[in-house]
């Protein structure tokens, strides 16, 4: 996991300790943890109770490269990563961005109106999380 602040090209700061880069990303409130699970459809439950989703469903990315226009979402966007890698991207208005790294075992959720993106050059999958009576109702705005 690393996380980069940079400004007009410029990397600004580099992290890889864990604990700086959830400093860093609790300051965008966004949550971002490193789970081992063993039996997925129990981290899935554990998940869903842990955070009040009512549902999931699973996503497949598969493009030789991947890189989703900048946007937002009305409702938190909250990923488990189950294979591949990806780099989320977070603009804030002084146009000041934030990466980080996720990868298989990574559970991220990105509040609502960040804006923001996300990139991989492999295969990825994850699970996709909802809350409570918006099930595979995500509104995307640019």
């Amino acid at each position: 996991m690393t996380f980069y602040r940079y400004k007009d090209n410029k990397i600004t700061q580099l992290l890889i300790n864990p604990s700086s880069i959830g400093n860093e990303l609790a300051k965008l409130d966004v949550t971002l943890l490193s789970t081992e699970f063993n039996d997925l459809d129990e981290t899935i439950q554990k998940i869903k109770e842990l955070y009040d989703y009512d549902g999931h469903d699973s996503f497949q990315i598969w493009n030789e490269l991947v890189k989703l226009n900048k946007h937002h979402h009305v409702e938190p966007e909250s990923r488990l990563f189950l294979t591949g890698s990806g780099k989320y991207t977070f603009i804030q208005e002084d146009d000041i961005h934030f990466t980080v790294s996720v990868s298989p075992g990574d559970f991220i959720i990105i509040p609502p109106n960040l804006k923001h993106y996300f990139n991989t050059l492999e295969q990825t999958s994850f699970i996709r999380f909802f809350p409570r009576n918006k099930i595979n109702d995500t509104e995307l705005t640019g």
